[in-house]
């Protein structure tokens, strides 16, 4: 089994990891982080310009620290420059996945309504089974 398992770094990504490791078995575990795009420098109020490269960089070293080793099985992906659902639907198709694993973010109805999420855009575009872990 091939497993595409997306991680953000949030309270969910623990049960996203174990329950890729449990799903996979021993098969294949593609984990995936989708790094936030900024598109122009902002300056903040104090004038000074902000590095989003360096905060792209700390948020992601932060993500892989939360997933911790990787068992022999796996590997780690950064990916960037796009939508977060469409950018793992795309990667779980490229790599023939049998299932994605994503994290529930939680949220309540009206703010999945007005924010959208991206475990309900996996689910909706994807031809891969999906499980939403809580």
């Amino acid at each position: 089994m091939i497993v595409v398992a997306a991680v953000d770094g949030s309270q969910h990504t623990h049960k996203v990891v174990d329950a890729a490791r449990k799903y996979a078995r021993d098969g294949k575990i593609h984990f995936v982080y989708v790094s936030g795009t900024y598109i122009y420098p902002y300056m903040a109020a104090s004038g000074a310009m902000v590095d989003f490269e360096a905060i792209r960089k700390s948020q992601t070293d932060d993500v892989w620290k939360m997933v911790g080793r990787l068992p022999d099985n796996a590997t780690a992906t950064t990916l960037e420059g796009g939508a977060p659902a469409a950018m793992i639907v795309d990667y779980a198709k490229n790599m023939d996945a049998d299932l994605i694993v994503v994290g529930s973010r939680g949220r309540g109805a009206l703010s999945t309504l007005l924010l959208g999420s991206v475990s309900h855009g996996v689910a909706h575009a994807s031809d891969r089974d999906v499980l939403i872990v809580k």
